[in-house]
């Protein structure tokens, strides 16, 4: 059965069963939804609220689709610290589709897999964005705090903040993601990421941005990597105490440099000239005109494009967000531009 989205009283309906609302029914957002009412909503009884109640969780999971017709949801507070799968979506399950839908200026707060977008990812996300404030403690991520599923065309702004397994778009991964990008802050203690905290699934064409700082296992792109790694890069400053890494803090046992294929990153803006995986290079070789070391092997037909009118510091672009990229992404704000790009970015 398939409703409409129209109103934030609409979204606090998705899967609750009202009306037939259920979990693993079909939703289509209709207009841009503003979840500033979630702020005062759900006392916790210390003079505080909960906000928003996360859609789908472990014991009830969302499997149905939601298409965001290219619309936003904005102000969305979340403020649950003791709570597991914390997100607009709680936990989609394997069956779960959600499409076309930014979330801006979310402030979400959770324990284990908290995301500025999903909690925990077991389906499949297409074409959506979260930029804002994701705090948690383990997997925790900007866009999607644990990833089981599959991730495409998406992307994340903002600063992340958690212990274990921290990145600037998703915290711990298991399943795929490709054409993706984030472009936050990162702070964490141990397996830190400017993209993804700590990786065991498949990453392709994708990038950071963001600063990534932590204690143990930080690095520019991935803090701790058990998979290859292709055609990605990232230029985020890196700050970390032990084992940490301009591309990678450190792999699993079996992972050498050959499984990087064409990953790289930016020695002078990360401040890093190791990494246990990736190439590293300037921000002259990695910036347009590209040096003949840079981005070999990559695809600038029908994936990258060269940034030859510089809106991206001069760092390649993915095809797919061409439009978008009428900012740099250093000067993004988050409060005020994000909401306003969506459809601007192929959403």
């Amino acid at each position: 059965m398939s409703f409409n989205v129209t109103s934030y009283a609409d979204l606090k309906k998705v899967g609750t069963g009202a009306d037939g609302w259920n979990l693993d029914s079909d939703y289509v957002q209709t207009a841009n939804i503003d979840a500033s009412a979630s702020a005062t909503e759900n006392p916790d009884g210390e003079g505080g609220f909960y906000g928003f109640e996360p859609i789908g969780t472990f014991a009830n999971k969302f499997t149905g689709t939601y298409d965001g017709g290219r619309y936003t949801i904005s102000n969305l507070y979340i403020n649950r610290t003791s709570t597991d799968y914390v997100g607009l979506f709680g936990f989609a399950d394997t069956d779960a589709e959600i499409s076309n839908l930014g979330v801006s200026s979310c402030d979400i707060t959770g324990n284990v897999g908290v995301g500025g977008f999903v909690g925990w990812n077991d389906g499949t996300i297409s074409n959506c964005y979260s930029a804002g404030s994701v705090t948690g403690t383990f997997d925790v991520g900007g866009f999607v705090g644990g990833n089981v599923g599959t991730i495409s065309n998406c992307y994340s702004a903002g600063s992340v903040t958690g212990t274990f397994n921290v990145g600037g778009f998703v915290g711990g991964n298991v399943g795929t993601i490709s054409n993706c990008y984030s472009a936050g802050s990162v702070t964490g203690n141990e397996d830190v990421g400017g993209f993804v905290g700590g990786n065991m699934g498949t990453i392709s064409n994708c990038y950071s941005a963001g600063s990534v700082t932590g204690t143990f296992g930080v690095g520019g792109f991935v803090g701790y990597n058990c998979e290859a790694i292709s055609n990605c890069y990232s230029t985020g400053a890196v700050t970390g105490t032990y084992n940490s890494g301009g591309f990678v803090a450190y792999n699993s046992g079996t992972l050498t440099s050959d499984d990087y294929t064409y990953c790289y990153y930016d020695t002078e803006t990360s401040g890093m000239s190791d990494s246990n995986g990736g190439v590293g290079l300037t921000t002259d070789e990695m910036t347009e005109p590209y040096g003949d070391n840079a981005f070999v092997g990559w695809n600038f037909v029908s994936i990258w494009h060269a940034d030859v009118m510089g809106n991206n510091s001069g760092y390649p672009v993915l095809m797919d967000f061409l439009d978008y990229y009428v900012k740099t992404i250093s000067s993004l704000s988050v409060e005020s531009d994000s909401a306003n790009l969506v459809g601007k970015v192929g959403l």
